[in-house]
């Protein structure tokens, strides 16, 4: 359940925002269906990729969300990749990411489960040009690993808490909290093969 996280700057032309933006129709890299595409094929995630543009104040938070077979955990666990910069926001005031969490719930017939994935304290900057990037290792149930099926419904749940400077140099900030939710799998749709 190892994470981590770094701020970069990015470079795309014309909006200053580059989050590692993947085909929605290809894996990353360009592989082919694979043990993770296959695990996460019945959720938000089946195509490969996906983005998700939350509001904040008069801007958007941006969050590019991927997998990646070729870096499924030894265990059989998939890693969700996501990549989050701000668009529509200036270079003056200061964004700083306070907490990043993120959990996976898992709702079966019998029960309901959450593990905590990731709880990243710090400040890290968010300011454009720079974005918050992170890998996440889902857990793998016995069940799965077995009979390859998927144990329930595999929702991921993020939230980012902010700080955002109310004036230029002030050093003063208001803070804002966004959250959001992946579907990963939907019921036992998520067999793999």
């Amino acid at each position: 359940m190892a994470t981590t996280h770094k701020t970069t700057p990015s470079h795309r032309a014309g909006t200053g925002h580059d989050m590692a933006v993947v085909s929605d129709s290809t894996p990353l890299g360009g592989a082919s269906s694979t043990s993770a595409q296959d695990s996460l094929r019945s959720g938000d995630l089946d195509r490969g990729s996906l983005v998700h543009q939350l509001a904040l104040g008069n801007h958007l938070l941006v969050i590019h969300y991927w997998s990646d077979s070729k870096l499924a955990t030894e265990a059989g666990g998939d890693i969700v990749h996501l990549s989050a910069a701000l668009q529509g926001a200036d270079r003056k005031h200061t964004v700083k990411v306070t907490r990043f969490t993120a959990a996976v719930g898992t709702t079966t017939a019998a029960q309901d489960s959450t593990v905590q994935l990731a709880d990243d304290r710090g400040e890290f900057v968010l300011t454009p040009p720079y974005s918050y990037t992170t890998a996440l290792a889902l857990p793998i149930t016995a069940r799965t690993r077995t009979t390859g099926l998927a144990p329930g419904t595999q929702t991921l749940s993020i939230r980012f808490d902010l700080l955002i400077e109310t004036d230029p140099g002030s050093g003063t900030y208001f803070r804002q909290s966004v959250l959001d939710n992946v579907v990963l799998t939907r019921g036992s749709e998520g067999a793999t093969k």
